[in-house]
Formats: C-alpha cells, sequence, structure tokens
C-alpha cells in the first residue's frame, strides 16, 4: 500500500465505555451532544428490547468524522469480511493483526483514538458533573473497543483494544434539555473540575485516604477560584505551601465573591472542614491516628460520610460562584435547611439590623 490518496473516503470511528447507570430512552433513543464540529460524544445503549425504554447495555461514547484514503476503508471492509487482500494475511482464527495495518494507517489510528479515549473521559466527567443526583458517588464508565464505520450507523471492531476502568448503577434520563444543558457547557469551556474529580476518588477510598482526598479536593478547588476571581494572585495562591482553608472560606471569600445569605457556605460546612483538614494533618504528619488506613481511632464510618458531604458541598457552592446556578439541585438536605433558615433571618432583620435584602 502507497501513501498516495487514490481516493478519499469518510471514515468514523468510535471509543466507547459501559455507562455506569440506566438510560431511560422513553423521550429519545440515542443523546447527542457536540465536543467538536467533527467530533460528539453520544450516550446509548446496545442490545435494546423494543418497547422497553431501558433495556440493552447502557452506553457512553465519543464518535469522529474523518477523511481517509479509501484504500483504507477497503481495507478494513476486507479485514472485517475475513478477505484475504494482497500480503495483509488473516491469522490463524480468520481475523487481522492490527499490526498488518500500512504504518501511516496505523499511526492514524492510535493517535485518533488516544485523541479520543481524552475526549471519553471529559465526556463523561462533564456528564457526571452536570447530572451528579442521577449518577451518584464515584462512578466510572467500563472498558470497550474501538469500533469504525463508513456511515456512522453499522459499526464493526477495529482489532484494537481500550483499556478502561469501570464500576456500574442508577439512571439518566436522555431527553433534548439534557442534550442541550451539556452542550452548553461544553461551549462555555467548561470541564468537570479537578477538585470534584478527586473527591469521586475519595468516595471510593478507606476511611483514612478518603479524608485526605476530600480536604485535598477542596484546597484544589479553593485555589483554583481565587485564581480565578482574582488573576493577580493566581501565582501566589498556586505556590504557597497549604493555605489555612477553613480561614480562607470563611474571612477572604466573601471579600472577593458576592455572596448572599442562600449562598454563603453555612457554619456546619466549615466546621466539618475544620475536623477533616486537623484529622488530615494528623494523618500525613504520622500522628497516632494515622497507623490503621480501616480502623484510625475516633474515625467512624459516618464521620467520613458527613466529611465527605460537607467537601462536597463546598465543592458545589465553589461551583455556584463560577455562575453554575444549577449546582444548587445537588447540595445536602442539611446545608440546603442551613442556608433557607439563614435566609430567612436576613429577611427578618432586614438592612437596618445590618441584614441583607435578597
Amino acid at each position: 500500500m502507497t501513501n498516495v490518496r487514490v481516493a478519499d473516503g469518510v471514515l468514523y470511528l468510535r471509543v466507547s465505555g459501559r455507562f455506569p447507570v440506566c438510560l431511560s430512552r422513553h423521550f429519545i433513543e440515542e443523546l447527542r451532544f457536540r465536543l467538536d464540529p467533527d467530533v460528539w460524544a453520544t450516550l446509548y445503549a446496545d442490545d435494546t428490547q423494543v418497547g422497553i425504554s431501558n433495556s440493552g447495555i447502557p452506553m457512553i461514547g465519543v464518535v469522529s468524522e474523518r477523511s481517509v484514503p479509501g484504500s483504507w476503508i477497503d481495507l478494513l471492509d476486507a479485514v472485517d469480511s475475513g478477505a484475504v487482500v494482497g500480503e495483509y494475511l488473516p491469522t490463524e482464527g480468520g481475523g487481522f493483526l492490527f499490526d498488518a495495518y500500512p504504518a501511516e494507517m496505523q499511526s492514524f489510528l492510535l493517535a485518533e483514538t488516544t485523541s479520543m479515549m481524552r475526549s471519553l473521559q471529559s465526556a463523561f466527567g462533564i456528564v457526571r458533573w452536570r447530572y451528579f443526583d442521577d449518577i451518584g458517588d464515584g462512578a466510572e464508565f467500563g472498558s470497550r473497543v474501538v469500533m469504525w464505520s463508513t456511515d456512522g450507523v453499522g459499526w464493526h471492531g477495529l482489532r484494537l483494544s481500550m483499556s478502561l476502568k469501570g464500576s456500574l448503577e442508577p439512571q439518566l434520563r436522555l431527553q433534548e434539555s439534557v442534550g442541550e444543558a451539556l452542550e452548553a457547557l461544553v461551549y462555555q469551556g467548561a470541564q468537570e473540575p479537578l477538585g470534584r474529580e478527586i473527591w469521586h476518588v475519595a468516595t471510593t477510598a478507606d476511611p483514612r485516604t478518603a479524608v485526605i482526598l476530600a480536604v485535598t479536593a477542596v484546597e484544589v478547588e479553593l485555589k483554583r477560584l481565587i485564581g480565578d476571581c482574582v488573576p493577580s494572585s493566581d501565582w501566589l495562591v498556586t505556590n504557597l505551601p497549604t493555605p489555612p482553608i477553613v480561614k480562607i472560606i470563611e474571612e477572604y471569600l466573601p471579600t472577593i465573591i458576592a455572596m448572599s445569605p442562600e449562598t454563603a457556605p453555612p457554619r456546619w460546612l466549615t466546621q466539618n472542614l475544620k475536623t477533616a483538614v486537623r484529622r488530615r494533618n494528623t494523618f500525613t504528619h504520622g500522628g497516632a491516628e494515622s497507623k490503621d488506613r480501616w480502623s484510625s481511632p475516633g474515625l467512624l464510618p459516618e464521620e467520613v460520610a458527613k466529611h465527605l458531604a460537607a467537601t462536597s458541598d463546598l465543592l458545589w457552592l465553589f461551583d455556584l460562584y463560577r455562575g453554575h446556578a444549577w449546582v444548587m439541585d445537588y447540595l445536602s438536605e442539611e446545608t440546603k435547611a442551613a442556608l433557607a433558615a439563614t435566609s430567612r433571618v436576613e429577611h427578618r432583620r432586614g438592612p437596618a439590623e445590618g441584614g441583607h435584602l435578597t
């Protein structure tokens, strides 16, 4: 095979993984949202049953549309049908090795699938972040192979394995409004925040590691938030040693962000974070509590759950300060109640007593 592009054809490539929750397809069978002009994410199901909206294996995929030499498509067609094409001989099982493809074709496919793998992680992250209640804590997607198609409808295996890690469970409804919300975030250049990624890992870790990662998640996002609000402080915040994050949240953050009583971090969050920070410092500096990662003295399962809930709510509030109003739905009931109570008190006090009208 030569490098001469005798005739171009359109090749669709898809990297997909098992979606960790059920997909309700009552409104539409497949949901797509664009990542780039020629790359889009898709939520769909394999092996569905007619008339059952949440049947089949839930999947998330990233699809790209590329122009390639027509001879590459001819070769893929031949490989899929099991035919012998010139020097490309079948393996013992009747298939073809990826190594048998021309070098230029291999380089293209490897580069493209590597890029799509990153896009798949990004697409899943933004879905998990935006529809947190439907997907749940610590969710990841499962592994699948790379597929190819000439029409974007009929798909064939590329004989190129991808290793993707995953776990399972809940349900996300496929509706046009979901795609619109996800595309709006993509067009804004938004991605699942790094702190939220770290927090998800914390939910699947042992108790000691969970506390360490949950506090780290808040530190990371607090620094990023301050850098976004006060660009001139970005270098200082990034390069200083670990800051006193509770004090920054309580005393500094309100000076750079306009907070109403309905959005300022409630006291229960900062007090819980203060305890989590103390524990994190004990664990990382080798205190008595740090010796057993599963049964550190004084660290009960319900306390770990409280630390995870509090740090999650702080991350949601940081997202809110960046302009994502939808995160209010995902705050814990305890935080919602605290915010509502503060708001009622402020309304009763009025501006004459130093309260804020909202």
